[in-house]
């Protein structure tokens, strides 16, 4: 335990524990001894001790979570839920989000479109190998906004997509660097960062991935259009391409022409618009 102790003169031993159950004697603990000296009207003394080198625990969660799925630890950063690691083990708070969520731990103040779990949890010190915890989401979420009407809505902006972007950390620029094939420069070509070239922010978003759109639109409590949901033609002024669902769940480009271009799910489709569907 901390704090201030009275010790009298002489030679002592400090001993620090790390662990989740040091006290019950669990094996799972690690332990650091110093001496300290006590001279007579010396005042407080420190005594100085090495941290353990702790390793970082990789946290699966089950059921698996959705793809895009966030997840942080503490007050940590967000980074994608099949990718979470602690800095070390103990006692920590672990937040799953799926959805249109804030910026930070939302609970039982979390928006409509926003799906949200939270569980304290005791990890290893000194892991075999990855830690499974039970962190199950909300079976569905809340219904989508009551702004919205069934059917197709108008493409993405720009503006709205960029607002999107700061409560999705993890398909920012940057973070999609690392995730997008065929030329991460593709990815938001044109902005500065997060945010679309001054001017453009009413004209439709384009240079994203079929999965960032797929979780862009399900943020929305929506979906892509069907293939064959019309309408299947546009005047090419107002974009080359828009992301579409086939029946077997593979997303693809249908051009404005009527034919459908098949495309990885993080290859960049350039000039390629989102429109979601309630």
């Amino acid at each position: 335990a901390g704090g201030v102790r009275t010790l009298p003169v002489g030679r002592h031993e400090t001993l620090l524990l790390v662990g989740a159950d040091c006290l019950e004697g669990g094996s799972d603990c690690l332990e650091r001894q110093a001496p300290l000296e006590v001279s007579a009207g010396s005042g407080e003394q420190k005594a100085i001790l090495d941290w353990p080198d702790l390793p970082q625990v990789k946290v699966a969660l089950t059921p698996e979570p959705p793809t895009y799925a966030r997840a942080r630890i503490g007050d940590g950063p967000w980074m994608f839920a099949s990718d979470l690691r602690a800095p070390y083990g103990g006692r920590v708070q672990l937040v799953l989000q799926e959805g249109d969520c804030p910026d930070l731990p939302c609970g039982a103040e979390c928006p409509s479109s926003c799906r949200e779990v939270a569980r304290e949890v005791a990890l290893p010190i000194r892991p075999d190998g990855p830690v499974s915890v039970e962190l199950a989401l909300p079976r569905s979420a809340k219904k989508a906004l009551a702004r919205h009407q069934s059917g197709r809505g108008q493409p993405v902006s720009r503006s709205a997509f960029a607002q999107w972007l700061r409560a999705h950390p993890a398909m920012q620029k940057r973070e999609m660097a690392s995730v997008v094939s065929h030329g991460h420069t593709k990815y938001l070509k044109g902005w500065d960062g997060n945010q679309p070239p001054a001017g453009t922010e009413r004209q439709p978003v384009w240079s994203v991935t079929p999965s960032v759109a797929v979780a862009y639109c399900r943020s929305q409590g929506a979906t892509l259009s069907a293939v064959e949901a019309v309408p299947q033609e546009w005047p090419p002024s107002q974009g080359d391409a828009e992301y579409r669902r086939r029946a077997d769940g593979k997303v693809v480009a249908l051009g404005y022409t009527g034919q459908s271009f098949s495309t990885s799910n993080e290859q960049v489709s350039a000039r390629t618009r989102i429109v979601c569907e309630w």
